[in-house]
């Protein structure tokens, strides 16, 4: 005996409302950021719902309950242990890394135990759905919709250029997430790595070697955002946008400031090369195995680690991919009262440097800045505007001045300090094409990846490893910087040196091409096509 119409759709109205509910509920109860978009989180859960009551064959009903529990069970205990919702590489790596991944499961099964009782929980309501819905007629339409998804998702995974697969978004629900991370991986990463369709070979290498204790306590980076060379006037640029790193040359000339090429041309492949010292494209393995990852390499040695940016949140979601799961503390705008999709001025991290006890123990201390990012100047005061006609390119130039001041202020805070213990870096994730005509970035042309970088300590070993390491070098590649930071945290790492780099586009796995640079300044573009 069928049910009727008006008792169906309640049936389907209660069972979206519970699992966006629960939804809502599990981030509360374990301190998730909550959905981006609640209609979109409902919208997941219905359609679920509806193809799952109302698929004809049996295989599809399973396929559907099977991808409903992986959405949850699969996300729960990655957030539990990574912080982050599990990725296509991710996936992979659970399979030819089986051993390592369970000793390290069942290590800290104190964290994911809840979460996922939880998730089993929701799994067994949603399956109850049969129960109601057991006698209602079946639809080979349900059917052809599923598995038109799944192929969709499958066909675009092989030829995206998105990063949805690869760092999913914290603000999509579980089942958004897990739609494109799964699909991701069945059709960009076991084909890619099946048969070998990488246009790069993989990256592989070691993880450094403990040397002995770090020579430094207390490592500061300040990561800048899309400051390129060419507007230093340090560098020779007509304007004076960076006096500070001329005082500093000048009163301390143990200082090193160099033009840097910076890994790659956009801030998600730039940041997650330069976090893992990565010297060429298609680390992504690599990167998400954390073997050369900063963040893990400076816990294993004892530091405190931080990362606080200036971006906004929303924009932020390679942080898994940067090193999340190893940062003891992470802060954003939205910590302080800003919108998820708001920045806030870098003047507000120097604040939170202050606030942390740099006279005891190690730190490592990222400051992550909104720096030169369009649309330039927005984060400034109208006193902090340097060069005030408005026009993109003072703007611009205006940011440079900007954040030569806010170095200048961490510089004298750390000059300030009883012990003088400390390592300050200053780089930028890649630069920016700005002119009067014109202002972009993503190309490749070298004001979008030429960078400036300093380097300076007042520890006297340091400055001569500095100069030691860099010597001959007019120009350093971002890599250089990578391994001397973990270098410092005392482990025995060699650079790949300054005589030839590695420049990637917006894919990391330099699928989208990458510029190979010699030290004669002779470039080597590769395009390459599937």
């Amino acid at each position: 005996m069928t049910i009727g119409k008006q008792r169906i759709f309640l049936i389907i109205a209660v069972y979206t409302a519970v699992l966006t509910a629960s939804e809502i509920l599990y981030r509360h109860l374990f301190g998730i950021p909550p959905v981006e978009r609640i209609w979109q989180t409902a919208a997941f859960a219905f359609l679920f719902v509806v193809l799952f009551g109302f698929a004809r064959y049996r295989v599809v009903k399973v396929l559907i309950a099977v991808l409903f529990a992986l959405s949850l069970i699969a996300n729960n205990i990655h957030y539990a242990i990574y912080q982050s919702w599990i990725n296509g590489i991710n996936y992979y790596l659970m399979f030819v890394e089986s051993r390592e991944v369970w000793s390290a499961g069942v290590s800290m099964a104190g964290r994911w135990i809840v979460p996922l009782l939880y998730a089993l929980a929701e799994t067994a309501f949603f399956l109850s759905l049969c129960r109601f819905l057991r006698t209602t007629p079946k639809f080979r339409t349900a059917d052809f919709i599923f598995v038109s998804l799944i192929l969709f998702i499958i066909i675009r995974s092989f030829s995206t250029t998105h990063d949805q697969g690869t760092s999913p978004d914290n603000g999509y629900s579980r089942l958004k997430s897990h739609y494109y991370s799964f699909g991701y991986f069945i059709g960009r990463v076991l084909p890619s790595e099946i048969l070998d369709l990488h246009q790069a070979a993989p990256y592989r290498a070691e993880a450094p070697v403990v040397q002995g204790d770090p020579p430094i306590r207390n490592i500061i980076l300040i990561m800048g955002e899309s400051e390129s060379a060419n507007h230093v006037s340090y560098f020779g640029y007509q304007r004076e946008t960076t006096p500070f790193f001329k005082e500093l040359s000048q009163q301390y000339p143990g200082a090193l400031i160099k033009p840097t090429y910076s890994a790659g041309v956009m801030t998600a492949v730039s940041l997650p090369l330069f976090f893992n010292a990565v010297p060429y494209p298609n680390g992504v393995l690599h990167i998400n195995q954390g073997i050369s990852n900063m963040f893990r390499l400076a816990k294993e040695q004892g530091f405190d680690t931080q990362f606080h940016s200036s971006q906004p949140e929303t924009e932020m979601e390679i942080i898994n991919l940067i090193g999340r799961k190893w940062i003891d503390t992470v802060s954003y705008p939205t910590d302080f009262g800003y919108r998820k999709t708001e920045a806030m001025p870098d003047t507000k991290l120097l604040p939170l440097l202050e606030k942390i006890d740099l006279e005891n123990g190690r730190h490592f201390i990222v400051l992550h800045q909104r720096g030169s990012h369009v649309p330039y100047a927005s984060q400034l005061s109208p006193d902090e505007i340097r060069f005030p006609s408005g026009s993109p390119l003072d703007n611009y130039d205006s940011t440079i001045y900007a954040n030569d001041l806010f170095i200048k202020e961490v510089f004298r805070y750390l000059g300030s300090l009883k012990h003088q213990d400390w390592l300050l870096i200053y780089t930028s994730d890649h630069g920016q094409n700005v002119n009067d005509d014109t202002f972009y970035q993503g190309k490749m042309e070298e004001s979008g990846y030429l960078v400036p970088t300093l380097l300076y300590s007042p520890q006297q070993n340091i400055r001569q490893e500095m100069q030691t390491l860099f010597k001959g070098c007019d120009r350093l590649f971002h890599q250089q910087v990578s391994t001397f930071i973990i270098r410092n945290f005392g482990y025995d790492f060699s650079d790949s040196g300054c005589k030839e780099g590695v420049v990637t586009y917006n894919l990391l796995s330099g699928d989208a091409g990458w510029r190979r640079i010699h030290a004669d300044g002779s470039v080597e573009n590769v395009r390459p096509k599937r």
